[in-house]
């Protein structure tokens, strides 16, 4: 668009968001600091944010959902891309061909990419637990089922055990000690080495 047609316009500071970055991974140093770029990231551009956050070192990156996961593999050919949304059915394929690890979320989703797992060789996953936000994750019925079923995460290789703190923005808030015991319970029901 013509900015002098535009009511304001943004300009991003990839610098910035470099910055940003580095100083947050400064501040986890035994952690691998990853990225969250959904929605167009964040409507700043996907690919220049990318661009710039790989040139920062950045390997990681979520996304919400596998169409975003796909077009950041086109800019980000090494990257490890993570789909928060999920396992979408009918688009496992989708998931192999691009190397697109799924935050499963539920147990038919890790059913399902098991079984997956079990007749081509190992795949990458993520445990999302819902530690009280109640948006996304598996709750603490499902977390006992699978306790009881650890069969059903063969051939999963998994990589991170996630939840989402609702408070996060407030690090001295009590919902987030209340999640963190409640992630730490769930955990702990799970096979040891997750």
């Amino acid at each position: 668009m013509d900015p002098l047609l535009a009511g304001s316009y943004l300009t991003i500071d990839l610098g910035a968001i470099q910055e940003n970055y580095r100083l947050l991974a400064s501040r986890a140093p035994k952690a691998e600091c990853a990225a969250v770029l959904k929605a167009d990231a964040y409507g700043l551009g996907l690919e220049p944010v990318a661009k710039a956050l790989e040139q920062a070192e950045c390997k990681q990156f979520f996304v919400a959902l596998p169409n975003e996961a796909v077009a950041l593999r086109k800019i980000l050919p090494s990257a490890k891309i993570y789909v928060l949304g999920g396992l979408f059915d009918g688009c496992e394929s989708v998931y192999v061909k691009e190397r697109l690890t799924p935050v499963l979320n539920t147990l038919h989703e890790i059913q399902v990419w098991s079984s997956l797992a079990r007749k081509g060789g190992p795949l990458p996953a993520c445990l999302h637990i819902d530690s009280g936000i109640t948006r996304l994750g598996l709750l603490e019925k499902d977390v006992r089922q699978l306790a009881e079923n650890p069969e059903w995460l063969d051939g999963l290789e998994i990589r991170y055990l996630i939840s989402h703190l609702a408070c996060a923005d407030n690090p001295g808030h009590e919902k987030n000690r209340e999640q963190l015991a409640q992630f730490g319970t769930l955990k702990a029901m799970l096979p040891e080495g997750l």
